[in-house]
């Protein structure tokens, strides 16, 4: 096959990469359809060890769809926009957009795999919703009731809060001399929603 889609929790890249190893090609796309979290340097450290480091890795901040699974159904809710693409080694870029592209036109370039990684909006996202309203959370729990995470944990000071972790992320990329591309921009590319602040724009978003 020349693509081959990769859709693990992010604990689980090392393995799955491990048993795929032997049987991958130089030239083949290995696609992570997850949240970043350095997929290609982590796959890239394993390949290298057994002569595949010509397989192109390639990376994005989100996964292309959000989803929602029960008992083995999975349902696809939406399909994101403008999602950034980058591959490891940075120079398969152009080979890795065009074919991957021609299937799903959501994608976007990114500069390398280091943009992407710090564009994971989830190490902002979920912590900064979640530590507001640890006992909001826990009450229905307790009751064996679900916790509607971005309906009701979203409010104006959880939103101030994202935004105020958020800016910490500029330095970090500037220091990489990579581009900075803000949550609120994510929120309204990725979405399609509107709101001048990640409150709103996180209210209107009308994902299932």
């Amino acid at each position: 096959v020349d693509i081959i889609f990769i859709d693990v929790p992010f604990f689980d890249y090392e393995n799955r990469i491990r048993a795929l190893a032997p049987f991958l090609t130089n030239g083949q796309i290995i696609n992570f359809n997850s949240y970043g979290y350095w997929a290609s340097l982590r796959a890239a450290t394993i390949l290298n060890q057994i002569d595949k480091s010509n397989v192109i890795l390639k990376e994005s901040p989100s996964p292309l769809h959000t989803a929602r699974g029960t008992d083995g159904d999975i349902s696809i809710k939406w399909i994101r926009k403008k999602v950034h693409l980058a591959t490891f080694p940075a120079k398969k870029s152009n080979i890795a957009f065009k074919t991957l592209n021609a299937i799903y036109p959501s994608f976007a370039m990114a500069k390398n795999v280091l943009q992407t990684s710090f564009e994971n909006i989830n190490m902002l996202v979920h912590e900064g919703v979640i530590l507001p309203n640890l006992g909001s959370i826990d009450r229905p729990i307790e009751n064996k009731q679900k916790f509607d995470f971005y309906g009701r944990g979203n409010t104006k000071h959880v939103g101030i809060l994202l935004e105020a972790q958020d800016k910490e992320r500029i330095k970090v990329c500037h220091a990489y001399n990579v581009p900075y591309t803000s949550l609120l921009e994510h929120e309204i590319r990725y979405y399609n929603t509107k709101g001048k602040t990640v409150y709103e724009a996180m209210k209107n978003a009308t994902v299932g």
